[in-house]
């Protein structure tokens, strides 16, 4: 019983602690010593960096598979976008009379054509963003553009030297490729 009213009185500290009550303010309107006030707050703050991280996970995790979805659909769609669309026209034969007018001749008919199709880039692009935010989240993106607060390097992506492009994998390791660019000429 004691540790359910030690929670429920840290819970409150918590909550008029968050009001910008002082620790004063906190410990007269609930007949508390300032030094429990901080102990409980110190407790709360302890509990809830220990739920952090799984909270956080939860959310990468959720937002990863969203991501995964949304790139899905994106694929699909640039899939369907790529397939021939098939065109259907009605004709009908017309003759041109003296006069300048014109008559329809016969019975019309539909002709079915195919248009090839190279697939809305749009989709891609989705698809690309989608798989960029996915490795942000999950620690394995790499800047294409090396590193921008110091654009001098000799970073390979930007046409100057060499260098080692290191993607970081979520166990901790990670994978490294020599990556070399076009050397400048000597003037």
């Amino acid at each position: 019983m004691k540790n359910l009213q030690q929670l429920a009185r840290r819970r409150r500290v918590a909550e008029l602690y968050l009001q910008h009550h002082t620790i004063e303010d906190i410990a007269e309107q609930l007949k508390l010593k300032p030094a429990t006030v901080r102990r409980d707050l110190k407790a709360a703050m302890d509990d809830w960096r220990a739920s952090t991280p799984d909270i956080v996970a939860q959310a990468r995790a959720r937002d990863v598979r969203n991501l995964e979805l949304l790139q899905r659909t994106f694929m699909e769609a640039w899939q369907r976008s790529t397939t021939d669309r098939v065109v259907v026209k009605r004709e009908q034969q017309t003759v041109t009379n003296p006069d300048g007018s014109t008559t329809t001749m016969g019975p019309a008919k539909l002709v079915q054509t195919r248009e090839a199709q190279v697939g809305n880039p749009a989709y891609l692009q989705g698809a690309m963003d989608c798989i960029r935010e996915r490795n942000k989240l999950l620690g394995t993106y790499v800047d294409p553009l090396g590193d921008p607060l110091n654009p001098g390097n000799d970073n390979p992506m930007n046409g100057r030297g060499t260098g080692t492009l290191v993607i970081r994998v979520p166990n901790g390791g990670a994978v490294e490729a020599r990556v070399t660019g076009p050397q400048p000429e000597d003037e």
